[in-house]
């Protein structure tokens, strides 16, 4: 309620206080941003009468995704290939719809139907994320010398629906395998299926389609903390824990993009001083020489530049909040959404396979907005994943995320229906 309020009074202050050498249709621009960060952030306090534990979550993903309008139209946009403004706002408008639709569809579903708990379902979705990855590699367009996509869908969105019913269906199964020990080495058919399918998905992510994002999230973050809280025994939570973030490391150390993007970070001046500075270190150097200046209230809306951060809406959207609007908003945006991660955390659950899907949902977003953020103010290398629902283009990461919210819903619904 708190960061509902004070979102929307420092919009609607922002709103009239352009800095001066903005033309009017720069300003007209970024109106558009401000009324829908308004209005949603109105539609927010006046729900709050609404109680349970969807509307929280709904309210949540709806903020956010106000926040991610508006910045798509908070820089000055580039002239010769910006959309006509209402073309772009009914671009906005239509993907918050269709994430309010997925968001109530799936709630329903699995409200009234439990075949998601089904094992073969679970182990179907394990077996689809290295399938995707394969199509990616062999179909999919190179993106910055990533395979990202196949037949138009990006491949991060479908691992992050399918992989918390992965995990749910590897870790309800908890067939033993070894008895040496049942508390110490105990080891179910479970863990050892998930393990190896992480180790295929590593590889394929990293080594093939050159994308380390999804290792870090699925693999080091997912992977490594999963087998930690749901282990079978000591021995295995111990080995398997480990050997999820050693693999995640290994193929993101390796990685040539991984490399350079640690170079631009660790050597930063002398990227900037070089003739030829690279892509990434200029605009990341630029921020950190006048992150100082932004204070809380930022330099001023549409003040970063499209042209030095060509992504400004999407990879670089915690630096576009800071530099744009101050420490203020960038840090209470990301705190947004580090408390949906933990509401979502303790949704209470009837069964160990809903445990551990709501838990691998909460995770899943926590890894991406916390990398994200880091990766942005350039503590850790950017990993190419946009943070979902902030990001003002990422249809299908919106998508996704609107369906594990709904999933988060209609897992509570059902508990409370029984």
């Amino acid at each position: 309620m708190i960061s509902t309020i004070t979102i929307f009074i420092i919009a609607l202050h922002m709103a009239v206080t352009f800095p001066a050498e903005l033309t009017a249709d720069v300003k007209l621009w970024s109106l558009g941003g401000f009324g829908f960060l308004a209005l949603m952030s109105l539609l927010s306090i006046f729900t709050q009468a609404v109680k349970g534990r969807d509307m929280t979550i709904f309210r949540s993903m709806l903020l956010m995704k106000a926040i991610g309008f508006m910045i798509a139209f908070s820089y000055d946009f580039l002239e010769d290939d910006a959309p006509t403004m209402i073309t772009a706002i009914r671009s906005q408008i239509s993907t918050a719809a269709l994430s309010i639709a997925l968001f109530t569809l799936f709630g329903r579903i699995l409200l009234q139907f439990r075949f998601y708990r089904h094992k073969a379902f679970g182990y179907t979705a394990l077996a689809g994320m290295p399938l995707a990855l394969l199509l990616a590699r062999l179909t999919g367009p190179a993106t910055n010398g990533s395979y990202l996509s196949v037949f138009g869908v990006l491949v991060f969105s479908v691992c992050m629906v399918l992989m918390p019913f992965a995990a749910a269906a590897a870790f309800s199964d908890m067939h033993t395998v070894n008895l040496i020990d049942p508390k110490l080495t105990a080891v179910s058919g479970g863990e050892l299926i998930f393990i190896i399918a992480l180790a295929f998905i590593a590889f394929m992510s990293g080594k093939m389609n050159h994308e380390y994002g999804i290792v870090m999230i699925f693999v080091g973050c997912l992977g490594g903390l999963v087998f930690f809280m749901y282990g079978r025994s000591t021995g295995s939570k111990l080995f398997f824990s480990v050997a999820a973030v050693l693999l995640s490391l290994y193929v993101t150390m390796t990685s040539t993009k991984v490399a350079g993007r640690l170079t631009v970070i660790l050597h930063l001046k002398d990227q900037w001083n070089r003739g030829y500075p690279s892509q990434e270190a200029v605009p990341l150097y630029y921020f950190m020489l006048r992150i100082r200046g932004a204070g809380f209230y930022g330099y001023g809306n549409a003040m970063l530049s499209r042209k030095l951060y060509p992504t400004a809406e999407n990879d670089y959207i915690f630096t576009t909040l800071i530099y744009n609007h101050g420490l203020l908003i960038g840090v209470l945006a990301f705190l947004i959404a580090m408390a949906m991660c933990r509401y979502i955390m303790r949704t209470q659950t009837a069964s160990r396979y809903d445990t551990v899907l709501i838990q691998s949902i909460g995770i899943i977003f926590g890894a991406i907005y916390i990398t994200s953020f880091f990766g942005n103010v350039g503590s850790i290398p950017l990993t190419g994943i946009s943070a979902g629902f902030l990001a003002g283009a990422g249809r299908s990461m919106d998508a996704a995320g609107a369906i594990l919210l709904g999933i988060v819903a209609g897992v509570d619904g059902r508990r409370k229906k029984q």
